[in-house]
């Protein structure tokens, strides 16, 4: 293999006038223009070893390095009977001690933060792949 390029620095466009982007593994811009073998096959590789594939011409070599795959949905996770039921009570508890509404508001949210804990210790995957993930 031969690099072609130096690495290409944050933000610069590639040799065909389109950016590169970061590399999906390291998150870094270190990603170059590089040529397989005999072949005259190009590539976009990163400094972390991370390998695009080899294409024809330098602009499918960038748009194979450029595109991603979709992340994976995250698992629809809805409120239990269980805790709907424990709002509903934690509500009904502090308006009859004469809590102020805001109170009440306050402390319900802080019951359905805990439920949330708890849904994502036992479904940690719906934290992947969201929307800001990597930004």
């Amino acid at each position: 293999m031969t690099r072609e390029s130096n690495p290409t620095p944050p933000g610069a466009p590639g040799r065909e006038g389109r950016e590169l982007l970061p590399c999906p593994f390291c998150h870094k811009a270190d990603a170059y223009f590089d040529r397989a073998g005999l072949y005259g096959l190009h590539f976009v590789g990163c400094a972390c070893g991370a390998r695009g594939p080899a294409r024809d011409g330098l602009a499918d070599a960038r748009d194979a390095w450029n595109t991603r795959a979709a992340p994976p949905p995250a698992p629809e996770v809805r409120p239990t009977s269980e805790m709907r039921a424990a709002v509903a009570e934690t509500i009904r508890m502090h308006q009859a001690s004469g809590v102020p509404p805001e109170g009440v508001a306050e402390m319900v949210w802080r019951q359905v933060a805990g439920h949330v804990a708890m849904l994502l210790e036992k479904h940690p995957e719906a934290l992947r792949g969201g929307p800001t993930e990597g930004k």
